[in-house]
């Protein structure tokens, strides 16, 4: 059976929202686990979630045209880039 493009854009489509919900449910997680005092400031797994959740929601705010929250993520992801750049090569454990 072949696929159609409307096939085709239902999977584009069901991989976005995926991504999407990803990025939701780190960037959240991350939020609390700092919040309440599980993960701190400096811990690569809190801004390894800060990362890849500002890339999940960046990229259904692409997929879906809508420019000021994707420029929050943009930056949340440039953030959490220097953050881990600053962990990994300058703090000192």
């Amino acid at each position: 059976m072949k696929k159609t493009s409307k096939d085709k854009r239902g999977g584009i489509k069901l991989f976005f929202n995926t991504v999407g919900w990803y990025g939701a449910i780190a960037t959240l997680t991350a939020y609390m686990l700092i919040s309440f005092g599980v993960l701190k400031p400096l811990d690569l797994r809190y801004q390894i979630l800060n990362l890849s959740g500002a890339i999940g929601l960046g990229l259904i705010c692409y997929y879906k045209r809508t420019y000021q929250p994707l420029f929050v993520n943009i930056v949340w992801s440039f953030i959490a880039i220097l953050a881990l750049i600053n962990i990994l090569y300058f703090v000192t454990s």
